[in-house]
């Protein structure tokens, strides 16, 4: 939507979460799924009671799931959309981070180290506070040629992904992940940096070997940062209708 929207959805325990199971809708069809062992204490879930019209979806993540207070003044930021099995699915809730996880060792120390006005509720000492201008650190350097490619999993059978990095026209291998290598990774999130000669042409190929569809998320930058919008490939699942790579 070009418009930002909101609803509503009921928190569920972490244990109550772990068995969510059923048939997940594809487009190669209806595939089972499970929750068991997937939900960590990092993330918490989160679902609409009825399971079928209000859910977080693809192009949501890193949306807010607010508690709601009396007012404005006392909601409280608890998670950030993160993954799902489908979208509204009455068997699946959604599954989002838990922020109270990286309060201590992450979100405060850092805030207080780089905020020019924390909010008193961190509790930030005085020496704590950035009195001056904010000091970014300085980045590391990257290579020249350097690409990342980041991979998202396919939360059902992994070990059919493969890729390869060949070079055009000579087809040199300059990089690759066989099939099965991410095998038991289910829905798992993996940066793997390569490195290339800038300026050259190359072709890069997704291996499905069951031809069954790809529901997985692959993505190929240029550097260490991840920008979507400046992807290089950007690859967001394809169907069994592309057969054994794409």
């Amino acid at each position: 939507s070009d418009e930002l929207r909101e609803t509503t959805v009921w928190y569920l325990t972490n244990s109550e979460c772990e068995e969510s199971a059923g048939y997940v809708k594809t487009e190669g069809g209806f595939l089972y799924g499970t929750y068991d062992g997937s939900i960590k204490s990092s993330m918490l879930c989160a679902h609409d009671r009825i399971g079928t019209t209000s859910d977080a979806c693809q192009g949501d993540s890193g949306g807010a799931l607010v508690r709601l207070g009396s007012d404005s003044s006392t909601d409280v930021l608890v998670g950030l959309v993160s993954w799902g099995f489908g979208c509204a699915d009455p068997n699946f809730p959604g599954v989002y981070t838990r922020l109270s996880a990286y309060y201590q060792d992450f979100l405060q120390p850092n805030i207080c180290k780089y905020s020019q006005s924390p909010p008193p509720y961190l509790g930030c000492s005085p020496s704590s506070g950035n009195t001056g201008p904010i000091v970014i650190p300085p980045s590391v350097s990257t290579p020249e040629g350097l690409l990342t490619v980041f991979v998202v999993t396919d939360p059902f059978n992994p070990e059919d992904l493969g890729w390869e990095l060949t070079s055009v026209p000579d087809g040199k291998v300059i990089a690759s992940r066989p099939v099965g290598y991410y095998a038991g990774k289910y829905r798992a999130t993996i940066q793997e940096e390569v490195t290339v000669t800038p300026e050259n042409f190359y072709r890069f190929i997704i291996y499905d070997r069951d031809k069954d569809g790809f529901r997985g998320e692959l993505t190929v930058v240029r550097g260490r940062r991840y920008v979507k919008s400046d992807a290089l490939v950007y690859e967001p699942g394809f169907s069994s209708v592309s057969g054994a790579s794409a």
